[in-house]
């Protein structure tokens, strides 16, 4: 039913078709410390590792260009992206004023812009790198470069209280989870419906 259309809103563990091979993973592990951080990442922001000595090394031989096409809208964004499922099929960057996110749905990338006191919308159907510009578009459109650098600052704090408070379980005990995604968490949670409708409506255009 539409009710779960998104992965993980009712059951973690059903798998979609297509996620692997369509979707590119927009978090990595730290070599040296194992913590998940943002794909952009310069270096670790938990014990510093310098993450571009393996990009140089490696991009060549392991990377594909659309890899790299999205690497490099990633370096270039204002705004960190959380992986909110195992699969990689939902991702949410959130601001003061505004949010974007890529939702995968029957083969395709879904891009969603909201902010506060507006209705969330379809701002792209298509490829996940097309979706992600498209949300990154819209996040550069409503909010400001001072939001986003004092959202980044969140990525090294731990979440707080009130953030715990209104997490789902599961997320109540990582203990890594940081306050900007704890964030972007939440502000999924609060708006999983709104998403949901908006996405089915649009399919049924």
């Amino acid at each position: 039913g539409t009710s779960s259309i998104l992965h993980g809103t009712l059951e973690q563990d059903v798998s979609l078709d297509g996620v692997e091979t369509e979707g590119v993973a927009l978090t990595m592990t730290c070599p040296e410390c194992a913590a998940v951080v943002p794909l952009a990442s310069q270096e670790c922001p938990m014990c510093g590792y310098d993450f571009r000595t393996e990009r140089d090394k490696d991009a060549p031989e392991l990377v594909s260009s659309i890899a790299m096409m999205e690497i490099n809208l990633l370096n270039r964004s204002s705004f960190e992206w959380v992986n909110l499922f195992a699969d990689h099929s939902a991702f949410i960057s959130a601001g003061f004023d505004a949010w974007g996110g890529v939702f995968f749905y029957q083969g395709h990338w879904y891009s969603i812009g909201g902010k506060k006191g507006v209705n969330p919308k379809v701002l792209s159907v298509g490829k996940h790198i097309n979706a992600l510009a498209a949300a990154d578009d819209w996040l550069n459109q409503n909010e400001t470069e001072d939001a986003a650098h004092k959202t980044k600052a969140w990525l090294t704090e731990e979440p707080t209280e009130k953030q715990i408070s209104v997490l789902e379980n599961h997320l109540k005990l990582d203990f890594n989870l940081t306050r900007y995604e704890a964030s972007a968490h939440i502000t999924f949670k609060l708006n999983k419906q709104k998403i949901e409708d908006v996405i089915t409506e649009h399919g049924t255009d």
